[in-house]
């Protein structure tokens, strides 16, 4: 998710792989089925709760980097927030993420 531009190239291929792969049968008998789904709303609820709440850099990171270091850590993500955004927008044009998921 690094490049906002292959959004749409990203959410083309999630649809392939929900059209070709709607389950995942467990290892172990007994247990339910994961369907890609599921997996994919959990993943991308996951990547959401992971973005920081500033595009600052901690005081860490400015101890740690240069400014021009800095700089580009900063730009990579933004550049890593703003694909997160497109796929998840792109998904729900597809139908594959509802209101009630991004809201």
């Amino acid at each position: 998710l690094a490049k906002p531009h292959l959004g749409n190239a990203y959410s083309n291929m999630i649809h392939a792989l929900h059209k070709r792969y709607p389950e995942f049968p467990l290892k172990h008998d007994g247990g339910k089925a994961q369907t890609f789904h599921r997996i994919l709303l959990n993943t991308c609820q996951a990547e959401f709760e992971a973005v920081p709440t500033s595009l600052s850099p901690t005081q860490e990171e400015k101890r740690k980097h240069s400014r021009d270091q800095l700089r580009l850590l900063m730009s990579e993500r933004k550049d890593r927030i703003h694909a997160l955004m497109k796929l998840i927008g792109l998904l729900f044009i597809k139908k594959m993420m509802a209101v009630k998921a991004i809201g």
